[in-house]
């Protein structure tokens, strides 16, 4: 029974954490206002490819409740409104860079099959903003290629 209860310990943190930051789009807002700072509606949009402005708009709200978006209005004419990270959003730097890390070797292993594991020195950058469709795009190349190999 306690290896059942130490398992369910080390569970919860990440169901909470998944609950939080989870999705399709979430980490990659955070991601965008750490590689920005700040930024207007519009600009995350044109930032993120693929994400409708309805989408966006409700994760927004939702990293806004979390307390790791923070949402200035400005008493302009049209109001001008910029989202930046609070101090608990940018904690997540350390999450963001696990992902990146395990992301570019993962991407670098289904490429090109490498069993290689990257160094910190290849994912110095991490804060860099990537394009999923240029992602998308290189796996989609890669299945078709695989096919044409096996003879599909």
């Amino acid at each position: 029974m306690g290896n059942l209860e130490s398992c369910k310990n080390r569970i919860m943190p990440i169901r909470d954490t998944l609950d939080v930051v989870g999705g399709k789009w979430k980490l990659i807002i955070v991601q965008a206002l750490f590689f920005h700072e700040k930024r207007r509606f519009k600009e995350l949009q044109r930032d993120i490819e693929g994400i409708t402005s309805r989408v966006l708009s409700a994760e927004l709200k939702q990293l806004e409740i979390n307390d790791l978006v923070k949402r200035e209005v400005f008493n302009t004419a049209p109001p001008t409104v910029e989202y930046s990270l609070t101090e608990y959003g940018q904690s997540l730097k350390y999450v963001i860079a696990a992902l990146y890390n395990w992301g570019a070797q993962h991407r670098e292993r289904m490429l090109h099959g490498s069993d290689h594991i990257l160094s910190s020195a290849d994912m110095e950058n991490v804060e860099g903003c990537t394009e999923g469709a240029e992602t998308k795009a290189m796996f989609q190349a890669k299945k078709k290629k695989e096919k044409v190999l096996v003879g599909e």
